[in-house]
């Protein structure tokens, strides 16, 4: 498993911040002492009151639901993947691994894990994502179920999850995640044909054709090739950064304060998570499998027992013939 940071590290974000009142004004912000110093730093300014929370208590809320969904009996289970924060901490973006649950697939663990951003400067609203890491490795996206996309939680009901974001629901994404990645395993892309689409879809993205080859030479000329190049590079995004985005390391090289707006390794892992949905829909399209895909974003879709027992059912073939230049990231 590569390196996980121990959920105690996370206190960095513990600064003391609190909602004031400017009367010259007449408008609401968030003062914080970010650097755990005496020199205050004031975020935005709000016209309404708003019901104000700390990143402390968002953090704990993550790990409340972490436990809740994922099943960890202790926070000794839980671990920091990743964690960011913008210039003066303005925002940040911690992902909570449980290395206690998952699903291995043919030998390969994949944790689940949850995304949390939250801002000083967006008060009003918690980021609350699901994703799969691959335990091996760094490379991780974010779950495409839309309606999880989409959520977002009121600081006033931060602790309460929402009923249909439950256990089951987690099953069912795992289970379906591990046939998505059955299919791409066993659906045949020549190395070619991964580095052309790659330089016509995701060239900002500065993918080195050593990191396509290397994945070629681990996982085969597949899809699942394919996938992987583009969650380690969405992963990764700043291990090749040279100067187009500032980055000053702090006390640990695992926190790197920029002056984004928000985490550009959030940003790129969902949308391979949305990606990864068209991609398997597509195939299993072209091939003309019946009763394979499950549209989860679909507005008729509803989780019940048929939709858990197709998954159970389903079986990937030996070999998925697709032509990738037709699908678009």
């Amino acid at each position: 498993m590569s390196q996980m940071i121990p959920l105690s590290e996370i206190d960095v974000l513990f600064f003391k911040a609190e909602k004031n009142y400017f009367q010259p004004i007449n408008m609401y912000l968030v003062d914080g002492y970010p650097y755990f110093d005496s020199n205050k730093i004031s975020y935005d300014t709000y016209k309404k009151d708003f019901f104000f929370r700390t990143y402390k208590e968002v953090v704990v809320a993550a790990i409340h639901w972490t436990k809740k969904l994922f099943g960890a009996t202790s926070i000794n289970d839980i671990y920091i993947k990743h964690m960011e924060f913008g210039r003066k901490k303005q925002w940040f973006n911690a992902q909570l691994v449980h290395t206690g649950s998952g699903v291995i697939i043919d030998g390969e663990k994949f944790n689940p894990y949850i995304n949390i951003a939250y801002s000083y400067n967006t008060v009003t609203k918690v980021k609350f994502e699901i994703g799969f890491y691959r335990s091996a490795c760094n490379n991780g996206l974010v779950s495409g179920f839309k309606e999880l996309s989409k959520m977002e939680i009121k600081p006033e009901n931060l602790f309460d999850v929402p009923f249909w974001v439950n256990p089951c629901l987690i099953t069912f994404l795992t289970k379906r995640f591990e046939f998505q990645i059955r299919v791409l395993k066993n659906t045949s892309l020549r190395g070619e044909q991964i580095q052309n689409w790659i330089e016509k879809n995701v060239s900002k993205w500065n993918i080195s054709r050593s990191l396509v080859f290397r994945y070629m030479e681990e996982l085969g000329e597949n899809a699942y090739t394919l996938l992987n190049v583009l969650t380690d590079s969405a992963s990764n995004f700043d291990r090749d950064q040279n100067n187009e985005v500032e980055l000053l390391v702090l006390d640990r090289n695992e926190y790197r304060e920029d002056r984004s707006s928000n985490s550009e390794r959030a940003s790129r892992q969902r949308r391979i998570g949305s990606f990864l949905e068209t991609l398997v829909e597509e195939i299993i399209k072209e091939n003309q499998i019946d009763n394979a895909i499950i549209n989860i974003n679909s507005p008729e879709f509803r989780l019940n027992d048929n939709d858990m027992s197709l998954l159970d059912s389903l079986k990937s073939k030996e070999v998925y013939k697709f032509d990738i230049g037709k699908v678009k990231f």
